[in-house]
Parts: structure tokens; C-alpha cells; sequence
């Protein structure tokens, strides 16, 4: 009901209401975890083929025009109902996790929070605060696998942050200078690194990018013994988020 609107009398206390569809008219409507869609995709789909959007319990159709972007976490393939899933496929973007990201990347994010931070204890305490974070610290934040991802990577900086200065504490000054030490750190971050070195750490990501490899090279195979040409293999590694060129995939099969 919230994306495709309500009518009055449609169940018990419904009213006339717009959707989210019906509000993104002319615009762009972003589906955030789209594989949890179940078993309304097919009114979706319906949307998005005849450009029509009927209201749950309503008999009346209402044009609209929006570009649907839909994100999930899971491989939505698995999830959609294929129809669907071809026609949201049209145009795919792969973001990779956190732990895949370069050092630039992890440093300029560490400094966007950095500042958000800085700008909050500002604006909601009158503080003038500056943050820095030892060296150390930076490069175990660096190290971290962080499985839940940027918002944990978030989450972590603040949570050191607010132990390395505690904002709400009495007769405390308007303007500070900090520095974040190892000390300061959670706890899921000190006890990895006592299980883990960064030259184990450097091993598992080759390990990975081994496996990745021997993976790819076996899906090839198998398809190349389905009677498939490089040009086909290449577009299906490609559906599925791969990205090699049809050359690529001849050098490998002629070099087994």
C-alpha cells in the first residue's frame, strides 16, 4: 500500500491515498532491498511494462511515469520472478562491499564522518570540535573487514570518537582538540587483531582472489562444453555481474 496507494473502503480503515508511485510521477522511485518485494511482483511488474498504476482495492487506472531503480543486498536474480527481474536488469551497477574498496576510498569516507561528527557536536552542543586519529588507529580501521559493511565502518568511527571525548559531561570546554588512540577503539576491533596480521590478512585476499579466479575458469569451461562461443559465454558472465570481454574468455578456453 505504501508504493501503490490505497482506496477508501479497499479493507478496514482504509482511506484514499496516494502511493509512492503515484508521488514519484515524472521522477525516479528508488526500491531499497527489493528482493523483500515477494509476492507483490507481478504488480510491479505490471506497473512497469504498461506504464498503469491501479490502487490496492481501486477499479480505476492512473498513468505514470517513473524510472524505478531497485538496490538490494542479495543477488535479486535469486529473488524476482524473472519477467521482473529482466526488465529492472536493463541497466546494472555492482557496488563492492567495503572490504573490497581501496585505502582512498576507506580514507575519504573516514573523513566524511569525520566531519559529520565535527558538524554535529557543533550544532547540537555548540562545541567547536577537531578530531585526528593516531596512526595506529587509522590503520587498523584500514585492516577491519567490517561484514556489515559502511554503516558498521560508521558506526565504529563514532563510537571511538565518543570515547575518546564524551560530549555530554559536565563543565566541558567549547572548544577541544582530540586524538583517537587504540585505547579508544570497540572491542570487535582489538579482538581481531589479535587473531589476524596484516600479512595473513594480505594471504586471505589473494586466497580470494585465487578462488574468484578458478571459479570463473570453471563456469567457462562448463559452458564452452554446452557448445557455447566466447561471445555468449561473455554475455552470460556478464548478466551475472562478471566483467570480462569475449577475448578474454577465447584466451582462457585456447590456453586449457
Amino acid at each position: 500500500m505504501e508504493i501503490f496507494g490505497s482506496t477508501k473502503g479497499a479493507y478496514t480503515g482504509s482511506k484514499d491515498k496516494r502511493g509512492l508511485f503515484e508521488l514519484a510521477d515524472g521522477g525516479i522511485l528508488f526500491l531499497d532491498e527489493a528482493h523483500a518485494l515477494e509476492n507483490y511482483q507481478n504488480m510491479l511488474l505490471k506497473v512497469i511494462e504498461s506504464g498503469c498504476l491501479r490502487r490496492i482495492g481501486g477499479v480505476k487506472e492512473k498513468k505514470v511515469n517513473v524510472i524505478v531503480i531497485a538496490a538490494s543486498t542479495k543477488n535479486l536474480e535469486q529473488f524476482l520472478i524473472p519477467e521482473l527481474y529482466q526488465r529492472l536488469a536493463q541497466y546494472e551497477l555492482y557496488l563492492p562491499p567495503l572490504k573490497k574498496r581501496t585505502n582512498t576510498e576507506k580514507c575519504a569516507l573516514l573523513q566524511l564522518f569525520v566531519d559529520k561528527y565535527e558538524e554535529s557536536a557543533s550544532e547540537r552542543y555548540g562545541i567547536d570540535l577537531k578530531v585526528e586519529f593516531d596512526p595506529k588507529v587509522q590503520s587498523r580501521l584500514m585492516e577491519y573487514s567490517y561484514p556489515r559493511n559502511i554503516r558498521q565502518f560508521r558506526d565504529v568511527i563514532n563510537e571511538s570518537i565518543d570515547s575518546a571525548v564524551p560530549l555530554l559531561q559536565p563543565n566541558i570546554e567549547r572548544s577541544i582538540k582530540t586524538i583517537v588512540t587504540l585505547d579508544n577503539l570497540p572491542l570487535e576491533l582489538t579482538e581481531e587483531a589479535t587473531k589476524i596480521s596484516p600479512r595473513e590478512s594480505v594471504s586471505e585476499d589473494i586466497l580470494d582472489i585465487v578462488e574468484e579466479q578458478e571459479a570463473v575458469d570453471s563456469l567457462i569451461m562448463e559452458l564452452s562444453n554446452h557448445g557455447l562461443g566466447p561471445r555468449r559465454i561473455a554475455n552470460i558472465l556478464n548478466h551475472k555481474g562478471i566483467d570480462i570481454k569475449y577475448y578474454q574468455v577465447a584466451y582462457r578456453l585456447k590456453t586449457k
